[in-house]
């Protein structure tokens, strides 16, 4: 598991034991041994602690590469901005729920098909995880071109979708999936929190947008809203 390899890398290169890295995270040095040996997966809300702890940033150790690559998305998603530019300061949760009109409270969702779309494995483990255990059935697809392909063969009630993806970025992925399944719910989840990529969503069929990194609960919570809101 690529995040386990990034944290044993890292703590090694700072000089800390796993104990002293459990202790800083206040979890036990079995939990972080689970993570390096890809036994398990730390926590959603741990992920920020660890990334400061490491010194790496989020999208780091979650495996995401820059360099040419990320110049050339960052080019295909500008042309779904109407204005702003991506280097306009990231946006909070709140901030992000009164430009989509997010509402909180709604009853629980369970039982429903949900496909993760995310070039990170870690990701997508994590938020399987998360919503399995909230009684729903999750498949995986690791960018645009295999979400589509899955669309085909599944019966999928709700997307998870990152913009910044290979192949076919989220924006992209987004607008064939509300061409090809006009009723199909979908949720951004995306790191990159600029106004102009939650308006470019929402201007193209989005049904709502979490920031990265997010909270379980109310990652939970505003997917119950929108499988619960009107025609879902």
């Amino acid at each position: 598991m690529y995040i386990g390899e990034m944290i044993k890398q890292y703590r090694e290169r700072k000089g800390i034991t796993q104990k002293d890295l459990a202790e800083r995270l206040s979890v036990t040095p079995q939990a972080v041994s689970r993570w390096e040996n890809g036994v398990s997966i730390p926590d959603v809300d741990v992920l920020p602690k660890l990334a400061n702890l490491l010194h790496i940033s989020i999208d780091g150790l979650l495996g995401y590469q820059g360099g040419n690559g990320t110049k050339i998305c960052e080019e295909e998603l500008g042309k779904y901005f109407s204005e702003g530019h991506p280097d306009e300061p990231v946006l909070g949760q709140q901030q992000i729920d009164f430009i989509t009109g997010y509402l909180p409270g709604a009853d629980k969702a369970s039982g429903k098909k949900i496909l993760v779309i995310d070039d990170s494995a870690f990701m997508r483990m994590m938020l399987e995880k998360i919503l399995t255990s909230n009684g729903h059935t999750v498949w995986q697809a690791e960018d645009g071109l295999e979400a589509l392909d899955i669309l085909e063969r599944r019966n999928i009630d709700l997307c998870l979708l990152d913009i910044a993806m290979p192949n076919k970025n989220g924006l992209d992925t987004l607008n064939d999936i509300k061409k090809m399944y006009p009723d199909m719910k979908v949720i951004m989840l995306s790191a990159r929190c600029q106004e102009c990529y939650v308006r470019a969503a929402l201007e193209h069929g989005a049904d709502g947008f979490i920031a990265k990194p997010f909270q379980p609960e109310g990652l939970v919570e505003r997917l119950n809203r929108c499988l619960l809101a009107e025609g879902a």
